[in-house]
């Protein structure tokens, strides 16, 4: 009877000494007793709209800042939105900041109010110019322009622009340039003929904007750099 007893009680030690080792193993942080998963390569079908963006975006370069349209301090990156065909690309709206300078008119009525991020190939040249939690801002088509990673328009505008009217004898144009902290100075230029030996006058002033944190243009101030004689 004894020995019955015995060979019963054994095996139940050691089966509790064994529950209680295992126990104790599994609370050890980063310690896990489950089975390996095996990781699979990422599958570009697998992933949301906005993870294959961001990894198109990835493959382009910041440039150097500040940067200016006038002489740009990198070449612009390819990028191909081939992916996203169902989304509106082309003809997207912008609203035309209408800007006076001497006898010339930027931005007015006149000019182009629609912009494209891609051509009919789905294909496009950008200037990436930042990537923050909320949006990106990238230059394409002569337009800045504020997008969330759903390819949604935020903001654009103009950074770039003639006046249509502009001749021989007097012409405005626009330039702008972009720090890394996101301040935009548009600087307009104003050129008129002032005699017969082609001398000219010019008129030069700049406006100061900033993109806040959702990716909305905001004007600051207009600062005169150069007044007509």
């Amino acid at each position: 009877m004894l020995k019955s007893l015995v060979i019963l009680i054994i095996p139940a030690i050691l089966y509790c000494s064994c529950t209680t080792d295992t126990a104790t193993y599994n609370k050890v942080p980063g310690v896990s007793t489950s089975p390996k998963q095996t990781k699979h390569p990422e599958i570009e079908s697998d992933l949301t709209d906005s993870a294959k963006l961001v990894k198109r975006l990835h493959n382009l370069v910041l440039p150097k800042f500040p940067f200016s349209t006038e002489n740009p301090s990198s070449e612009p990156g390819t990028i191909d939105l081939s992916a996203f065909k169902d989304k509106k690309l082309t003809g997207l709206k912008l609203k035309l900041r209408y800007r006076e300078i001497g006898a010339s008119m930027i931005d007015g009525e006149d000019g182009p109010s629609t912009f494209d991020l891609t051509d009919s190939s789905f294909k496009s040249d950008w200037f990436l110019i930042a990537i923050k939690p909320r949006f990106f801002l990238v230059i394409a088509d002569e337009t800045l322009v504020a997008l969330t990673y759903k390819l949604k328009v935020i903001d654009a505008m103009h950074i770039v622009a003639n006046d249509p009217a502009g001749n021989n004898h007097f012409h405005g144009m626009l330039n702008t340039t972009i720090s890394e902290n996101l301040t935009l100075k548009l600087r307009y230029y104003y050129e008129v003929q002032i005699d017969e030996k082609y001398h000219y006058d010019t008129q030069i002033e700049d406006d100061i904007w900033t993109v806040d944190a959702n990716g909305h243009f905001k004007f600051r101030k207009t600062k005169i750099v150069k007044e007509l004689n």
